[in-house]
């Protein structure tokens, strides 16, 4: 299982980011809204902190790659 920590500012940009890089069947855990930054308390920015796992090591990089069909090497 692979478990991955998003932080976000919305959350059509956190499931973006999981599909792209966890795969389609990735399953969200949990989600937290937080306050980053500011100065003595004031300032602070809004985020989402997203956990998300899928089953299994792959990567959704890697599965796109392997699911495009090899061609034959020709020798000449």
């Amino acid at each position: 299982m692979r478990v991955k920590r998003y932080i976000v500012d919305t959350m059509p940009d956190a499931m973006q980011k999981i599909r792209d890089e966890l795969g389609a069947d990735a399953v969200i855990l949990s989600t937290k809204e937080m306050k980053i930054g500011g100065f003595m308390g004031m300032f602070r920015k809004k985020k989402i902190e997203v956990v998300a796992a899928t089953e299994g090591s792959d990567t959704g990089a890697s599965k796109k790659e392997s699911a495009a069909p090899q061609l034959p090497q020709l020798d000449q």
